[in-house]
């Protein structure tokens, strides 16, 4: 606590260092060097906090439905929602909800097989993915992609629908169903 205060007593007297008047016209310019170097400090430690606070605020506010709308997406989303679609799901539900800590899940279901050229498409897009996006979120996205393709390729299963809740942790989930031994289809 003394060593807070300490800071905050010096970064207070540089402050005021270079708004006071000045005995002697050569410490001038260290002055104002000083001040300014206070200033862009406490600038730095302004963006920061600011930047703290609206991450906390999104973890415990009230999730807004309409930012996860795909229209409303960022162009990095739909880039995902694009590589699940090319796995054969589609956009099933946005669910969120309030809490201590805001949540929102999004399922995916599948809608089809996907045909050779999806899956070409879907290789690359998941090496584009995974080297341009490094985030709890993205990491969640290139699991969900990987493990459905993954259990879409057995014999005896397949992934019926994928769960990713994005707050207030990015997590995966698959519903994971058995394949008609005769037909190759969902039981």
């Amino acid at each position: 606590m003394k060593l807070l205060h300490r800071v905050v007593v010096a970064l207070v007297v540089l402050l005021t260092s270079g708004a006071v008047g000045h005995a002697a016209s050569r410490s001038e310019r260290a002055a104002d060097d000083a001040a300014g170097l206070a200033a862009s400090a406490w600038d730095a430690v302004k963006t920061g906090a600011g930047g703290l606070w609206i991450a906390a605020g999104s973890l415990f506010g009230t999730p807004d439905p309409f930012e996860y709308l795909p229209e409303q997406m960022p162009d990095r989303d739909q880039r995902f929602l694009a590589l699940m679609d090319a796995a054969g799901y589609r956009l099933a539900a946005i669910d969120t909800s309030e809490g201590v800590l805001g949540q929102v899940r999004i399922r995916f279901a599948q809608q089809r097989a996907p045909s050779s050229e999806d899956l070409d498409r879907l290789r690359r897009g998941l090496a584009e993915h995974r080297a341009r996006h490094f985030s709890p979120v993205a990491e969640a996205e290139w699991r969900a992609l990987r493990g459905a393709v993954a259990v879409n390729a057995t014999a005896g299963y397949r992934a019926s629908a994928v769960t990713m809740d994005l707050l207030p942790w990015p997590k995966v989930s698959f519903h994971v169903i058995p394949r008609d031994p005769n037909t190759g289809s969902a039981l």
